[in-house]
Formats: C-alpha cells, sequence, structure tokens
C-alpha cells in the first residue's frame, strides 16, 4: 500500500498529512479528512506541484486498491484523469470517465461539477473527433436547474456547472435561452 506524504499548509516540506486546514496552491482549502481525504489532498499537491508522473502512480496505485461511490470518489477518479490527460493518456481519461464518473453524473447530483469539466477537457484534448455522452449531463443539470429556481438553495459557482454541462451538449445559445435568468442566487451574486 502506498504511504500518502504531502506537504501541510503550513510547512512546504514533506510531511505526513494532516487532515485539518489542507490547502492547495491558490490557497483554497481542500477535503483531506480521512484515507480519502488525504488520497485528495495529494492529488492537489501533485498537480501543483507539476509532478504529474508520480501523481499518476500514487493516485492510480491508491484506486487500484480500492471500491467506492459518491461525489468524493468520483472527484479522485477526476484527478486521475487529469493526469491521464496531461500525460496523453486519452483513451484511458475516457475509459475512466465512462466507468467512474458517467454513471453517477447520470444518476445524481454527485458528479455535477467534475462530470461536465472533466468532459470538456476530454472534448478539447481528443485526438481527433468525437461524439461524447453529454445528454446524461444535460438531463442532470436541467433537473438541478430546475431545483435551484424552485429552492434558491444552490450556489452561484454550481449553476455555472450546471450550465456548462447544459451547453455541451445543447449548444451555448440553446442552453442560454434556457437559464433561468431571474436564479436569486446570481441576482445576490451580481451585487
Amino acid at each position: 500500500m502506498t504511504t500518502l506524504l504531502l506537504m501541510s499548509s503550513n510547512d512546504r516540506s514533506s510531511a505526513p498529512l494532516s487532515a485539518l486546514n489542507v490547502r492547495d496552491i491558490s490557497g483554497y482549502e481542500i477535503f483531506s479528512e480521512g484515507t480519502m481525504g488525504k488520497a485528495h489532498a495529494l492529488a492537489h499537491r501533485m498537480l501543483d506541484a507539476d509532478q504529474l508522473r508520480l501523481g499518476h502512480r500514487l493516485i492510480g496505485e491508491w484506486l487500484a486498491d480500492r471500491n467506492g461511490s459518491g461525489s468524493d470518489w468520483v472527484h479522485l477518479h477526476f484527478h486521475m484523469a487529469i493526469f491521464e490527460l496531461a500525460l496523453g493518456e486519452w483513451d484511458n481519461a475516457y475509459a475512466r470517465f465512462m466507468k467512474e464518473v458517467l454513471p453517477t453524473a447520470s444518476s445524481s447530483a454527485d458528479a455535477l461539477t467534475d462530470a461536465p469539466a472533466l468532459l470538456w477537457r476530454i472534448a478539447i484534448t481528443a485526438p481527433e473527433p468525437v461524439v461524447l455522452p453529454w445528454q446524461p449531463l444535460r438531463r442532470t443539470a436541467l433537473a438541478c436547474m430546475t431545483w435551484s429556481v424552485a429552492n434558491s438553495g444552490i450556489n452561484t459557482g454550481l449553476e455555472v456547472t450546471v450550465f456548462l454541462a447544459a451547453s455541451g451538449w445543447t449548444g451555448f445559445a440553446r442552453a442560454r435561452q434556457r437559464w433561468p435568468s431571474s436564479t436569486p442566487s446570481i441576482r445576490r451574486s451580481a451585487r
């Protein structure tokens, strides 16, 4: 089993990862609790340090020993696919999306941020033109757009990602026409 070592937020030397106050290079606090959180923090550190091969190896070894589900599991696969794309392993990233991300994105909002963000990256790095599975993301996104308007509880960053998912399949202009311009959280953030 791989030992996960990482820089703490206050000390840039290699040290065991603390679950408290772990931040990425931009200062954003990231999920780091438990072994899944440690793997997540390691993925961020490897990406931040441009240690793509090492990150690919370590996160790949960690994922190979486990099974999981839910948004944190999908998010680790998102990071692994980013490593794969960065290393030119487009087919592996696409296969990972299809196996680990799309099923969750098709059945819940648990992959609503990672699925469209990863599919756009897969699209722009495709070695040749390819038809990608935007429709399941679109269905989830439209359901969340409806929920957002009804409940006013979704945040603007998530709304933008929902819009990204909807526009990926329908095209920007058509998605924009469906976008609820009166969404309360958009009005709040524009102030």
